[in-house]
């Protein structure tokens, strides 16, 4: 098991373009754990490698930085192949004709001299879709950019931690001198060398177990700024966020480590830092674990988004973090706005028709007249008001059913602002004036896109540097949790919460006809959308995660790199050694289906369903499909040749796919009869020699040595008698041969004698 897995946590950034979408890609990455990790994209053409390259925030494109793509073929033996290309305007950069199976690795140069370049891991090209991949050229802002390829504490190597505490604050290190069960925190106002250091400080750690139990603790701080968090899950099936309130002010800085599985081997290290003692603006973590909105969260407020499979009216509970108990519950309601799409357009003109200081105000909220809208109007103060000076005066007025507002004895002449709140989003401040004669009419078109498919909010929820909170919501009885988080005396929260299956499982197969065996190889995926580790079964009775294949399948192989990870049971399929870790786990697998009479089942067990998964059959003249009624088929031809394409692939939990393949070539009957024919010739021959050899007065030693190898052979081919696997059917031709010859030689050397 990998000592420490930084994980890429499930598309929170993304939960607002989920509106639309009945079932939304069920995991992407978020930002900052998503810098160099694959996501398969199955809307891509099949065998294209999208890059988008970024300076440490989504919303700073590189652009004309030059990318690398290297691909080694999935032979493994030949030299891996480099092609290069060139970023556009939105830093965005595809790589086409990928081979199926190829490891794949990007690369661009980093903006800092030291680091070289930047990197993304190693990843199987799946046999359909496409893949896209996100890299920054500088540490990515608030948590700084996952490191790429595990280089974590290699100071100055590509993907590797940063010098200053504030650009490492969230990452971890392991460390073989920290026992196995801990974790170090070490707290800092972006300065090592600070004599006064955050000491005596609470720390909260919260762990979210395979089971979905949430719980946590407090550890104070020593007189290093140091936490050790003892006690904690060492097999992997805990994932881990430490985070803490640093004062700022008359605020905190928010800070949060990325999640964090611990290993067998070694114990982690890691900083939560906020910005130097000096500066005013607030450190806020949160947003790159779980979207924030750009004018914040009101204080003792959680805002929660429920994206995916929601049911209004279901129950969303707000949980202690460190107990696990319910603090508050409320319903499920329709999709709240996302606040960063909020957009207004104005469109105003004098009427001399209306009458003096006269301001008509039409408000549409996405095309439909907004009714119940605040308007409020009040002269813009030439200077600052001082403080304590009274208010000026205001003028309100609330939208009718036809979206319409009336104002009079406004102010002409003056400049005006006029502030609208439209299903409480606050929209930006429109300035105006009214003319001396007659009055003025104004249109306001307000938009937004939805969040998710459901929302939910709680208020009076208490704040503090020793309490941490998690949303809950649940998927026919399944728990979905959010990521933790903390409130500050200023600020609350947004939550986001993923109402997906809790494990998706899909493949990507390329399948062909060998002699009487039907191969298949490509990548198998388990995508697990929770934040804790997958693991089968419960806290007392842990079960092993299976892949099933389907049923007969022989010659099961996982390819190298993976095989640590994924074992063969040569009975039910592949079986996953670890956890899954949150965000899933993808290897790279082979079998075998064996023919017969020109025909072959698929069989295949799905306890967890499949999603949009897909094969490629490459086609012989003859053959045909029988097909289930919602497994779609279609031909392609490249310059491979001709398949038979079944995708998308999508199936319920507990269900089986079946289909037949039919009309595929045969083995000649004198081959399938001679083979037999043949073995017991060469067995009699055996019998016979072994007879011939009781009779001989003496043996000479190069004749002993070969009487041996008669025998070991004889007890070899009787031990792969009956075994339908092609190695062993190989290998039964090979040791058949070799018999043939030793018969001989005995034979003539018997006649020269």
């Amino acid at each position: 098991m990998t000592i420490v897995r930084v994980i890429a946590v499930a598309a929170l950034a993304g939960a607002g373009a989920l509106g639309g979408a009945a079932l939304a890609p069920p995991v992407a990455a978020q930002p900052a754990a998503a810098i160099g990790q694959p996501l398969p994209d199955p809307q891509l053409r099949d065998g294209t490698v999208s890059l988008r390259v970024i300076a440490g925030d989504p919303q700073k494109p590189v652009s004309g930085v030059e990318a690398t793509l290297v691909a080694t073929p999935p032979d493994g033996t030949s030299p891996p192949l480099a092609r290069r290309a060139r970023t556009d305007a939105d830093g965005r950069v595809s790589f086409a004709d990928v081979s199926p199976d190829a490891t794949v690795q990007l690369k661009v140069p980093s903006e800092a001299a030291e680091r070289g370049e930047v990197e993304s891991v190693r990843f199987p090209m799946p046999a359909s879709g496409g893949v896209r991949v996100m890299l920054s050229t500088v540490p990515f802002a608030g948590n700084a950019a996952v490191p790429a390829g595990g280089a974590m504490g290699r100071p100055g190597a590509a993907g590797g931690p940063p010098a200053t505490p504030r650009a490492m604050s969230g990452q971890a290190r392991p460390d073989p001198d920290v026992p196995a069960d801990t974790v170090t925190v070490r707290l800092s106002y972006d300065d090592f060398a600070d004599p006064s250091p955050p000491r005596d400080h609470p720390v909260v750690i919260v762990g979210y177990r395979f089971d979905l139990v949430v719980g946590g603790k407090v550890v104070k701080s020593d007189a290093q700024a140091r936490a050790t968090i003892d006690g904690l899950d060492r097999r992997g099936a805990t994932s881990y966020f430490a985070m803490t309130l640093l004062p700022r002010g008359d605020d905190h800085d928010r800070l949060i480590s990325a999640p964090l599985v611990l290993g067998s081997g070694a114990g982690l290290r890691l900083v939560l830092s906020g910005a130097r003692r000096d500066e005013a603006t607030v450190a806020d973590d949160l947003g790159a674990l779980d979207p924030q909105p750009s004018a914040g969260v009101p204080a003792g407020e959680v805002h929660v988004t429920l994206a995916g499979l929601v049911e209004g009216g279901e129950p969303v509970e707000l949980l202690d973090a460190l107990t696990g108990q319910v603090v508050a519950t409320t319903r499920a309601g329709p999709p709240g706005p996302d606040l960063d799409s909020l957009e207004a357009t104005w469109d105003g003109a004098d009427d001399a028709a209306l009458a003096s200081g006269a301001l008509v105000l039409s408000v549409d909220a996405n095309t439909a007249r907004a009714t119940g809208a605040r308007v409020e109007v009040r002269p813009r103060p030439a200077v600052p008001p001082p403080v304590g000076a009274p208010p000026p005066p205001s003028w309100t007025a609330v939208t009718d059913g036809n979206g319409e507002a009336r104002l009079t004895g406004l102010p002409t002449g003056v400049t005006l602002e006029l502030a609208l709140v439209v299903d409480g989003l606050a929209v930006p401040v429109r300035t105006l004036s009214l003319p001396a004669a007659g009055g003025r009419r104004e249109l306001a078109r307000v938009t937004w896109r939805p969040r998710g498919q459901g929302a939910a909010r709680f208020t009076g929820v208490a704040g503090g540097p020793e309490r941490a909170y998690v949303v809950r919501s649940h998927l026919r009885g399944q728990p979905c949790l959010s990521p933790p988080f903390q409130l500050t005396a200023r600020r609350g929260a947004a939550a986001t919460v993923l109402v997906f299956p809790r494990v998706l499982f899909s493949f990507s197969l390329r399948a062909s006809v060998h002699d009487v065996y039907l191969g298949a190889r490509g990548t198998f995926t388990v995508r697990n959308n929770s934040l804790a580790p997958y693991l089968p079964g419960t806290i007392g009775k842990p079960e092993e995660l299976v892949v099933s294949l389907p049923r007969g399948f022989v010659g099961a192989t996982v390819d190298d790199r993976f095989s640590e990870a994924v074992g063969v049971d040569p009975t039910r399929g592949f079986v996953v050694r670890d956890p899954v870790p949150p965000g899933g786990f993808a290897f790279v697998g082979h079998f075998s289906l064996k023919t017969d009479g020109g025909a072959v089942r698929w069989d295949m067990d799905l306890p967890y369903g499949t999603l949009e998964s897909g094969m490629e059959l490459r086609r012989t003249p003859a053959m045909e499909l029988e097909l289930p009624p919602r497994v779609p088929a279609r031909e392609a031809v490249d310059e491979r040749g001709t398949w038979y394409v079944l995708s998308p692939i999508s199936i319920q939990p507990k269900q089986r796919l079946v289909f037949t393949v039919t009309g595929l070539p045969q083995r000649p009957t004198w081959v399938r009869w001679s083979k037999p024919a043949v073995g017991a010739l060469v067995v009699l021959l055996l019998l016979g020699a072994a007879v011939l050899a009781l009779y001989r007065p003496r043996q000479t030693a190069a004749a002993a040595a070969a009487s041996s190898r008669y025998d070991q052979l004889v007890d070899e081919v009787a031990a792969l008698t009956g075994s339908a696997d092609p190695d062993d059917v190989a290998r039964r031709e090979r040791l058949m041969g070799e018999l043939e010859a030793l018969v001989r030689a005995r034979d003539g050397g018997a006649e020269a004698r």
